[in-house]
This record gives C-alpha cells, sequence and structure tokens, in this order.
C-alpha cells in the first residue's frame, strides 16, 4: 500500500517499522504502573506500544504513532483518544485495515471466526467510512488477492479451475485454469484433455460463482 501511495525510502521504512511492531505494547499492557488507574485507557495497549517507540532514539516519532493509533477509527468511535478523521496518521490508517484483515483471516487471532479472503474484504468494505477511510480501503484492495493463487474456483460456465495468477488492481478477476476433458460417445472421460488459462480480468462475461473447499 505504502508503495501504492508513492511513499519514498524513508517513509517506507517508518511505515514498515510501525507495522511490525504496531502491538508491541501488549507485552507491558497487563503490568499496570501504579501511576495508573485499573482500565485505564493509559494502560491500554497503544499507549504503552507508544511510549516504548518513542524512547527509542534511533525510531521515529512517526512509526510510534501507529501503535498508538492503529485502533482508532474514522468516524472517531475508536481508542484510545477518539481521534477520527484527518486527526489519524495516514500510516496508522493503513495499518489499521491490514490489522483487521489479518486478524480475519488467521486462525491465530481472537476473532470468532476465520474468514477466507474475499469475506474477510467484504467486511473490511463494510466498515469504509466508520472504521477505516475510505480510499484506504479502496488502496488496499488493490493491493491484496481476494482468491489467492491455489484457490478452487466454480464459474459461471459451471467449469471449476484453479487460480495461477492475479491481475493488479483487480483481485476479484484472477487468472484461472480449468481443464477440458473431451467425451467418447460411450460417455467415459476420453485420456485427451485441453488446459485452457481464463483471465477474468479480459472475460467480463464469466464469473467467480463459488470458491470450492
Amino acid at each position: 500500500m505504502g508503495v501504492g501511495f508513492g511513499y519514498n525510502t524513508t517513509q517506507l521504512k517508518e511505515l514498515a517499522i510501525g507495522a511490525l511492531l504496531h502491538d508491541i505494547g501488549k507485552l507491558s499492557a497487563d503490568k499496570e504502573a501504579p501511576e495508573y488507574k485499573k482500565n485505564s485507557m493509559k494502560n491500554h495497549h497503544t499507549w504503552k506500544g507508544f511510549d516504548i517507540l518513542r524512547k527509542k532514539h534511533e525510531m521515529s516519532i512517526v512509526s510510534a504513532h501507529v501503535p498508538l493509533q492503529h485502533h482508532e477509527w474514522v468516524d472517531g468511535t475508536g481508542v484510545p483518544r477518539g481521534l477520527g478523521g484527518d486527526e489519524i496518521h495516514e500510516f496508522a490508517k493503513i495499518v489499521a485495515i491490514c490489522n483487521y484483515y489479518d486478524n480475519l483471516i488467521s486462525p491465530f487471532s481472537e476473532e470468532k471466526e476465520t474468514l477466507p479472503p474475499y469475506e474477510a474484504c467484504e467486511r473490511i468494505m463494510g466498515f469504509a467510512e466508520k472504521r477505516f477511510d475510505h480510499k484506504m480501503v479502496i488502496h488496499f484492495l488493490r493491493s491484496i488477492a481476494l482468491y489467492p493463487i491455489g484457490t478452487s474456483l466454480r464459474l459461471s460456465t459451471g467449469e471449476v479451475g484453479v487460480v495461477i495468477d492475479q491481475n493488479r488492481g483487480l483481485p476479484a478477476r484472477p487468472v484461472v485454469r480449468i481443464i477440458r476433458r473431451e467425451q467418447q460417445s460411450n460417455r467415459r472421460i476420453a485420456d485427451d484433455h485441453e488446459i485452457c488459462d481464463i483471465d477474468l480480468g479480459a472475460e467480463p462475461t464469466i464469473f467467480i460463482t463459488g470458491v470450492l473447499e
């Protein structure tokens, strides 16, 4: 996403460090400091992460704002400070989306269910202009694959195939490889078959109708 926004090398480094360490505050968030009241937002892992990184002189203060703000929502209902809109740093907006997506598709997260990528993206699109910046959602969807390589799909043609490639900027329209077998007159499947690659980005009349387990 950072590359897509045209960030320079320094900005990409700041974003990457902030993203990799966005939950570092969880290492100490449960160890309540004496000056903090129990359940205080000052003891939230976002504040803890900010405090850890801002004291590291070799790290940019911009990177430190990613842990601090990655649970702030654009409609002002997030934590720890209830910031909204342009009050939230762009890097934190990026990490907020990526963090939520990772939680949705990971079986090791605290989410109630693990979703396939295309369903996770539907969930994210539903939060546009609520939790997440609409512009960021668009760039996120351009940066990931709704149907990762190796996913088995059923097409509107009735054929079943496997995703072998992606179309950049068109995450819902991958390249699908199918095997077409000819049938003999006795209806037994013949040995001859044809491998056909269908680029859904170039085939607007063919649609994905299902994902196979």
